[in-house]
């Protein structure tokens, strides 16, 4: 479940004014998870791959909840991963205080294209 830093979730209205300010139109969960499974599958440029982390990312901090981002990959990617897929990317990577750098993710996944 996604929550804000004061411990509250959001409401939906809430959710599609905070994304329209980030990314100029209404996105929805759903939506920004599709895309983002199609852009892993592709493995876009690092531009791209970060512009879709950075509409989840209401602080600004550079990191997502590596929580969140496992049942996002687990349950609504294209393709889904398994847990154990997760646990191996996530094995690569410096999860600090449950949160994970979207840009050191977007890296890994371009060095996995070359």
């Amino acid at each position: 479940m996604l929550t804000l830093w004061n411990g509250s979730a959001p409401t939906e209205e809430r959710l599609d004014e905070m994304l329209s300010d980030v990314c100029g139109v209404p996105l929805n969960l759903t939506l920004f998870l599709t895309l983002f499974a199609q852009k892993l599958q592709d493995v876009d440029p690092p531009e791209t791959i970060n512009n879709a982390f950075q509409c989840m990312d209401i602080e600004n901090s550079g990191t997502v909840d590596a929580q969140d981002l496992r049942v996002w990959l687990v349950t609504k990617g294209e393709p889904r991963l398994t847990d154990a897929e997760v646990d191996e990317i996530f094995s690569r990577m410096t999860i600090k205080d449950g949160r994970l750098e979207y840009d050191a993710f977007t890296k890994m996944l371009q060095n996995k294209k070359s």
